[in-house]
């Protein structure tokens, strides 16, 4: 009889413990292929961006928006492509967020985009409804979360392929090594 199943010992046995490890490997990877997907998302289509068409727009409106500590800075804009009408707020690839004072940020908002005034929109002319204010990609997305976010994906993947292994082959030599109780010194 299964000592687990009549309430005993809630330990996962050595037979368990490939398939945590697939498992929190799968949890993993869905994880990775979810912010891969974003990340590399906002960088092609800020490496795109560029080069998209450009048309006039109008400022709807400029906010702030979260809390005092943790806010996002927002800009509603519409304008015209081809005699239909779109509107947005995505200022860059990736959104922007904000710190420091919000004060002096909704001030430096407001004065680069007034409400009501005119503003530059860069459109991808395959899909107009997708446009930004400040083309380009950011260089912190490019260069630190995007590496980031590929080396959880190795990680997931290496994670499930280790599981597998020892699901095949059983315990490597450092897991039964760590397993092992210790013996005492000088014994």
């Amino acid at each position: 009889m299964n000592p687990r199943a009549a309430g005993g010992d809630s330990t996962p046995s050595k037979a368990d413990s490939p398939w945590i490890t697939i498992g929190v490997g799968v949890g993993m990877l869905v994880v990775a292929c979810w912010a891969v997907y974003m990340v590399g998302s906002n960088i092609w289509f800020g490496l795109m961006s560029p080069g998209w068409e450009t048309t006039q727009g109008t400022v709807v409106k400029a906010a702030l928006e979260g809390s005092i500590r943790k806010f996002s800075p927002t800009v509603v804009y519409r304008y015209q492509v081809n005699g239909k009408a779109y509107e947005n707020n995505r200022i860059s690839f990736p959104d922007t967020s904000g710190s420091g004072d919000p004060d002096i940020v909704f001030k430096k908002l407001t004065a680069k985009y007034p409400p009501g005034g005119g503003c530059r929109v860069h459109y991808d002319p395959a899909n107009p409804a997708r446009s930004c204010l400040e083309p380009g990609v950011s260089y912190l997305m490019l260069c630190v979360i995007g590496p980031v976010a590929i080396g959880f994906l190795v990680l997931a993947v290496a994670a499930i392929r280790y599981g597998l292994w020892e699901r095949k082959y059983g315990p490597t030599p450092l897991r039964v090594y760590i397993s092992r109780p210790l013996a005492p010194r000088g014994e």
